[in-house]
């Protein structure tokens, strides 16, 4: 059998290592420094708006195989891993 999903979930996970990858590198990207709450709050608001971008554009309704949406994922992981 060959099941399909959507690419939207192996993106999500995708979209979270990179800007959390990109604000480990380089932290003077973060405008608010000491507020906590802010940082955060600017972290999710990058996450949802490449997110938005994503939707709008349709990318994330293409289907692909589940094992390589895993091959994806587990590539990303071991990036993450290795990098930051």
């Amino acid at each position: 059998m060959n099941f399909k999903i959507t690419l939207r979930i192996p993106l999500l996970i995708l979209i979270f290592s990179l800007v959390s990858a990109i604000i480990k590198y380089f932290p003077q990207i973060m405008i608010f420094k000491s507020n906590y709450f802010l940082n955060s709050a600017q972290f999710l608001f990058s996450v949802i708006i490449i997110f938005f971008i994503l939707e709008k554009t349709n990318i994330n309704k293409k289907e692909i195989t589940i094992s390589s949406a895993i091959v994806m994922v587990l590539s990303i992981f071991i990036i993450d891993y290795t990098l930051v």
